[in-house]
């Protein structure tokens, strides 16, 4: 898994031009762990560092078995930590009962020593189990650093139902994607 985890990686880097989506990464054949694709429906959303700052883009995307998201800073920031969490509902997501999420506790979590600028995480859509529809529900939170200066990010424009400014995606699964 590592192996795909970093062709992804590689790959993702040279089609990933922001969310404007100049840039397009396709395949000739059909798309493998090795081969994502990248369409116009593609959920992309800024990460946002702060609250207000643009540290970058989270872009979504899924080839029907695995489901690829990619975390990517500009203007100087870099990621340190990164944080995950996939379910088919808001309650999946793990969150305080007030509604407020934790990201310590979200299944995928990675460290980033030295900081990158890229990271892409490759998840078996058979890990996800039983799926009640095709919309996802994605958390994804970062810290990140631009020099001495550290933040918190979050990607997305849904609103947790906790008193703070986490925020999540709803992506749907089959090349459909996109914001809901």
């Amino acid at each position: 898994m590592k192996r795909y985890l970093l062709i992804a990686t590689l790959i993702t880097a040279l089609g990933v031009a922001g969310c404007g989506g100049a840039s397009s990464l396709t395949s000739a054949e059909p798309a493998s762990p090795a081969t994502p694709t990248r369409t116009a429906s593609d959920a992309c959303e800024t990460l946002w560092a702060g609250q207000a700052i643009n540290a970058g883009d989270v872009l979504v995307s899924d080839d029907g078995f695995f489901l690829y998201v990619t975390y990517a800073t500009t203007g100087g920031w870099e990621l340190q930590l990164t944080h995950l969490a996939v379910a088919d509902d808001l309650s999946g997501i793990p969150q305080t009962k007030k509604g407020n999420p934790i990201p310590g506790h979200f299944p995928y979590a990675a460290e980033h020593d030295p900081t990158v600028t890229m990271y892409t995480y490759v998840i078996p859509l058979s890990d996800l189990g039983d799926l009640t529809d095709d919309i996802l529900v994605i958390a994804a939170h970062a810290e990140v650093v631009n020099g001495d200066w550290e933040e918190t990010a979050w990607a997305g424009e849904l609103e947790f139902p906790g008193k703070n400014w986490a925020t999540y995606i709803e992506y749907t699964l089959g090349g459909g994607g996109g914001i809901m």
